[in-house]
């Protein structure tokens, strides 16, 4: 009840920062009508879209201004039987490619070969076909805009030195794409049919940035859902909303502080994930006493998300949009990691190391006779590196800490050269498969099935120091 009591009084105080459910909708009406009349006076064929949080109807003091904008007669079919519907006299038809593209991007073919100056210019041939890129496409539209940089698929810039903005130049279809068929299946209870079957007669957009994992990370366009997702927020009730709010403001408290390249969450996670939160109906009523409820709810599903590196599309379920940001991050992390290794690499290298009673005393004395304990422990002595069997590192270490534990061990004693191989694989096996498999042939664990028995053969033939031999005899048992 105190917890409903708590909501209530968060419900007030977030009408007062974001606005009232009137104050809301009468910021929508005005966008919608500047859209609408900005479309009759347009005599151009250039057709923009005001997207982002201000069209969803937040206000806050540090809301960016984000658009979209097309050539109205460049239309993208997802199928050639779609061209029936179009002069091709009066329309330039595209066709999506998604046969080589992960989920949720796609290349855009010309395949008559006709089109405006700026987007032949913006072409590359790809096994003879001529596609459009989205790195020469973005380049180009944005040279057009004074005092503007690239930022994702956007040119950004500051407007009358006080509005930042966002502009995407993109493609529009007016069919609902293949691979989101499944999103109209899931709508069973939100959003409404009607909000639905609109969403799907709106079609979509394709804006110029690729998957950087994918095939033609240049040439790949990121299929858009801005048009629907603004209608879904335009669906949700006003606790709703104003629970969407409160994740963007514990998200801006969350990334104070850290640079780009460190922000795995960004604004459409949050909206993303009330999204998921509400046509999953894990809230029964959306009301101002189930508002922290409702946050809660959504909060776990952002924690089970980044626990397991999957943030699927709310449209298209099969795209991670974590992908792209923690391969920025794993890169940064891995160049960061494999440094610092191949710093103990050297030192693990240097003649005059000692280990144990392993040393050669005239190189020792010769680089750091006279120096003081602290300096030589510190600079010529490696010890085992021990690992407590009460701690799980890594789940396929734990038959190893399980025998060590049987044999009345606290621990195992790791020599420092093998955990630095076994750390190497470890950071570099999503990223430089390579130097993965170079860790694994100086462990002599190649992934061959010889080799691995041979190695096990070769631990039971030696003092038992750390006592897994009962793990490396189910580990023979298995593999035979």
């Amino acid at each position: 009840m105190a917890v409903q009591t708590i909501s209530e009084s968060v419900y007030v105080g977030l009408c007062f920062k974001i606005g009232t459910s009137q104050e809301v909708a009468i910021r929508r009406d005005v966008a919608d009508i500047m859209e609408f009349i900005e479309h009759k006076k347009s005599s151009c064929n250039i057709v923009g879209m005001v997207s982002g949080s201000w069209r969803e109807g937040f206000r806050f003091a540090d809301s960016d201004f984000d658009a979209m904008f097309w050539l109205n007669d460049n239309q993208v079919l997802w199928d050639f039987s779609q061209s029936s519907l179009y002069n091709t006299h009066r329309y330039t038809l595209i066709l999506c490619d998604s046969s080589e593209s992960p989920p949720g991007f796609t290349l855009l073919w010309l395949p008559l070969e006709e089109a405006g100056r700026r987007v032949l210019s913006s072409c590359v041939r790809i096994n003879g076909a001529l596609y459009i890129s989205s790195a020469m496409y973005r380049h180009n539209i944005c040279t057009l805009m004074p005092n503007s940089t690239v930022h994702g698929p956007c040119s950004s810039g500051i407007r009358d030195g006080v509005l930042e903005y966002d502009t995407a130049p993109c493609f529009v279809s007016n069919f609902w794409p293949p691979s989101a068929s499944s999103w109209t299946d899931r709508c069973h209870s939100w959003p409404p049919h009607q909000v639905v079957d609109e969403i799907v007669r709106s079609g979509c957009h394709f804006v110029a940035i690729g998957h950087k994992l994918g095939n033609h990370a240049d040439n790949e366009w990121r299929i858009s859902f801005s048009q629907a997702e603004q209608k879904l927020v335009y669906a949700m009730n006003h606790t709703q909303f104003l629970t969407y709010g409160l994740l963007k403001l514990f998200l801006k408290d969350f990334n104070r502080g850290k640079t780009e390249e460190e922000k795995l969450l960004c604004s459409y996670h949050m909206k993303t994930a009330i999204f998921w939160a509400i046509q999953r109906n894990t809230i029964s009523h959306w009301c101002p006493q189930n508002l922290l409820a409702g946050f809660w709810v959504c909060y776990k599903i952002l924690l089970k998300w980044v626990y397991e590196g999957v943030c699927p599309n709310f449209f298209i379920p099969e795209n991670n949009m974590f992908l792209n940001k923690m391969s920025v991050q794993c890169s940064l992390r891995h160049r960061e990691a494999h440094s610092v290794i191949e710093m103990t690499k050297v030192k693990l290298a240097q003649p005059g190391l000692m280990y144990w009673e392993h040393v050669d005393p005239e190189r020792y004395t010769e680089a750091v006779g006279g120096r003081s304990w602290s300096y030589k422990m510190r600079h010529a002595v490696a010890y085992d590196i021990k690992l407590e069997n009460c701690i799980c590192y890594i789940n396929e270490l734990t038959p190893e800490q399980q025998s060590s534990s049987f044999n009345h061990k606290m621990g195992l004693h790791i020599p420092p050269y093998i955990l630095l191989h076994m750390l190497e694989f470890l950071c570099c096996r999503h990223v430089d498969p390579m130097s993965a498999q170079a860790a694994l042939d100086d462990l002599q664990m190649t992934g061959n099935r010889q080799a691995a028995l041979y190695s096990y053969g070769q631990s039971l033939r030696q003092f038992p120091l750390n006592k897994v031999d009962i793990a490396t005899r189910l580990r023979i048992q298995d593999l035979r």
